[in-house]
C-alpha cells in the first residue's frame, strides 16, 4: 500500500514539473495542419525528443525527431504524398486517440516501398485509430491502435 501512495506521490510531482500540463484538441488539429503541410519544425515541436513511431506491420519503429523527419524526407523525395485527415480527437490528460483516414498519392514509382511495390498513379486510403502518449506536454510515441482479431 505503501508503495502505491509513493508511487502516486511521484506521479503528481511529475505532472508539476512539467513544462506544460498537455495538449488540447487546437494543438492537435494545429499538429495534422504542420503535418500535411510538410512543416517539419511545426509538427516536429510537438514532439519529445526521444519521441518513438510505431508505424507497424514491416515498417521499424522511429526513435527520435530526427529518424521522423529522415523518414518523411524520404517519403516525400519517392514521390509518396500523404494527407491526414482527422475525424475524431479525443484528448485525455496524458495522451490522445485520434480516428483518422490517410490519403495516399504515388507521383512516381516505389518498387520497393514497405508494403508493396508502388506504381505512379497509385491512390489509396486507409482509416485507423493512432493512440499518443503525452505524459508532460509534449508526444513522446504514437502507435496505431491495435485491431480486433476477427473469428
Amino acid at each position: 500500500m505503501l508503495a502505491l501512495f509513493g508511487s502516486l506521490a511521484q506521479t503528481a510531482v511529475a505532472a508539476e514539473n512539467c513544462p506544460s500540463p498537455g495538449m488540447t484538441k487546437a494543438d492537435f488539429e494545429r499538429y495534422f495542419l504542420c503535418f500535411n503541410a510538410r512543416d517539419y519544425a511545426c509538427f516536429t515541436s510537438y514532439y519529445d525528443p526521444d519521441v518513438v513511431l510505431v508505424k507497424g506491420g514491416k515498417w521499424p519503429d522511429l526513435k527520435g525527431r530526427d529518424a521522423i523527419i529522415a523518414f518523411y524526407r524520404d517519403v516525400d523525395a519517392r514521390g509518396l504524398q500523404e494527407q491526414v485527415t482527422p475525424h475524431a480527437i479525443e484528448v485525455q490528460p496524458q495522451g490522445a486517440t485520434v480516428d483518422l483516414e490517410a490519403h495516399f498519392q504515388a507521383t512516381s514509382d516505389w518498387p520497393d516501398f514497405g508494403s508493396r511495390p508502388l506504381k505512379a498513379g497509385d491512390d489509396w486510403r486507409l482509416r485507423g485509430v493512432l493512440l499518443y502518449e503525452i505524459p508532460c506536454g509534449k508526444i513522446t510515441r504514437i502507435r496505431p491502435r491495435p485491431r480486433p482479431v476477427q473469428p
